[in-house]
């Protein structure tokens, strides 16, 4: 049979399987449609002249397909992508009127899956040029869907996060870890209401972000950013993993730390304070020696605080922080937590006896 007469035999036999396995590859079908699709894509070099909602069924089951047997798909990104475009292309040819959502979504939707198809050529090849286009079509479809699907919008700027930190990783180019950021802010904002795991996700990568960047740029601010991810990731985890929701606390409350030592702002020595203290209550059943050491860490903010404010309230906290740890600590007692222990007790010997009058040598 001549290659032409296959392709449009494959176009026939495909029109309803793609419509079948749309949303999923079905138990039914799924199978031979999958068979007829990598037979597609293999004899054919272009789509342009081909229905549009064939050209968006046949990337949408393409993309089923990828992820269900990557290890059937070999150099079938590079086609699936060309594919997408060509549908945004054969959209883009006649203007959109009033009323045609459907256009603007569609068009979306193919530009999503283009980006899709480039980050996954971008992993297999390290090629940054795709990484950058996959992250410029995925910027580009939330733009087009933010005014009327903020869900999906939401969605594409999480993967837009994703993979602006696989190229800041590589490149270790601040750009790609400013948009990184960027894009977690927008995800969070549109997700946080939508999707719990999605949201923490993009907390988590913000978070990573910062540090490298801080690292990278020895700027202050990025600490701050990293900061208020965990914190907030905290909160979330709240409702749904006490444990994790306990180690971003931790993490914010490190964070306060080093901002604090670097500013000596108290308000930093209060955060620090709150997340330390804040951990150490919700492992007090989960993890007895990390809430401990958290106990230890709240008790270090507590006697700062004391110092430079001379509140009482902060004196009798560091002092409950601080026996807290020696409780568990003298307890549990290990060789190795001799020296801690002993600078302890020595830290809870200079609050009893401090004045706020005073200052620390």
């Amino acid at each position: 049979m001549e290659t032409l007469e296959r392709i449009v035999e494959l176009e026939r036999e495909l029109a309803p399987l793609l419509d079948q396995n749309y949303n999923g590859l079905t138990p039914e079908t799924g199978e031979r449609c999958t068979e007829l699709v990598l037979e597609y894509v293999t004899m054919t070099d272009s789509v342009s002249g081909c229905d549009i909602f064939f050209i968006k069924g046949l990337t949408k089951v393409a993309s089923h397909i990828r992820k269900a047997a990557p290890d059937k798909t070999g150099g079938f990104e590079e086609k699936i992508y060309q594919f997408n475009l060509e549908g945004v292309e054969k959209l883009r040819r006649d203007p959109i009127g009033p009323g045609q959502t459907w256009r603007i979504n569609l068009e979306a939707h193919l530009l999503g899956h283009a980006s899709s198809a480039a980050v996954a050529m971008f992993k297999k090849t390290k090629e940054v040029v795709w990484g950058a286009q996959g992250y410029r079509l995925m910027i580009e479809s939330s733009h087009m869907t933010i005014a009327h699907d903020k869900k999906y919008a939401g969605y594409q700027y999480s993967f837009a996060a994703e993979i602006s930190e696989l190229l800041f990783k590589q490149t270790e180019e601040v750009e790609w870890g400013e948009a990184a950021y960027d894009c977690g802010i927008k995800a969070v904002e549109i997700l946080e209401s939508i999707d719990l795991g999605r949201t923490t996700t993009c907390l988590d990568i913000m978070a990573c972000t910062a540090k490298k960047m801080y690292k990278k740029t020895n700027d202050i601010t990025w600490v701050e950013r990293r900061f208020e991810t965990k914190k907030k990731s905290g909160e979330l985890w709240l409702k749904s993993s006490q444990t994790y929701a306990a180690r971003r606390y931790n993490s914010a409350g490190k964070c306060a730390r080093t901002l604090f030592d670097a500013t000596g702002e108290i308000k930093w020595a209060q955060n620090a304070y709150k997340c330390n203290k804040k951990a150490a209550e919700i492992l007090e059943t989960i993890d007895s020696r990390q809430s401990a050491y958290c106990y230890k860490y709240a008790g270090d903010a507590a006697k700062n605080l004391y110092v430079r404010t001379g509140k009482c309230s902060w004196k009798e906290n560091a002092l409950k922080c601080y026996q807290a740890f020696l409780d568990y600590a003298t307890e549990n007692h290990h060789e190795d937590a001799t020296n801690i222990i002993k600078r302890v007790r020595e830290e809870m010997d200079f609050v009893t006896s401090f004045t706020p009058t005073e200052k620390r040598k």
